[in-house]
């Protein structure tokens, strides 16, 4: 991975941190936390707002 693709990442990553209460307490879907995003100006909104949504999904269990 190129040092420029990690600092994106950690970038969307930093934004969907950010942005998770709001989306939480309001409970935005992907494409309208991405549409504000976009309309605020943010760049890569749909990457930050899909590991936001994402970070609010639980994670099922492996375990059998």
């Amino acid at each position: 991975m190129h040092a420029n693709q990690f600092h994106e990442i950690m970038q969307d990553a930093e934004l969907a941190n950010a942005i998770g209460p709001v989306v939480r307490k309001h409970r935005l879907s992907i494409e309208l936390a991405a549409v504000l995003l976009q309309k605020s100006g943010v760049a890569r909104a749909e990457n930050a707002a899909q590991i936001a949504f994402r970070s609010l999904t639980p994670i099922a269990s492996t375990r059998s």
